[in-house]
């Protein structure tokens, strides 16, 4: 799914140093989620996945949801979050909803 040259129509627009550019900058995110799940309470079971598959799978996820959510969405639409999975209990507990401009859901403690 990463790989030089690979992509949609919309790839045409952009440049294979741009897009090499991207992909590492998602690897490097991968690669840092990995160094900070690994310190949690027990750990990550996907800390020892390749950084590029965890990128893979994050965009073929992302893009799922973007599409079934794109139905009839305009610019200044929220976006609904209906389907996504809430917080386990413990978590809940010890977290608040984050607000609206932000990337993440939750602000935990």
């Amino acid at each position: 799914a990463l790989s030089k040259g690979e992509g949609s129509a919309f790839s045409r627009d952009v440049s294979e140093d741009d897009a090499d550019g991207a992909r590492r900058a998602l690897v490097a995110a991968a690669r840092k989620w990995q160094a900070e799940a690994s310190d949690l309470p027990g750990g990550h079971p996907l800390v020892e996945a390749d950084p590029l598959k965890l990128v893979e799978d994050y965009l073929d996820r992302t893009h799922m949801a973007v599409d079934m959510d794109a139905e009839g969405w305009k610019p200044g639409t929220k976006w609904s979050l209906d389907r996504a999975t809430p917080l386990p209990k413990r978590l809940r507990e010890r977290c608040r909803e984050a607000g609206e401009r932000s990337p993440f859901m939750s602000l935990c403690d």
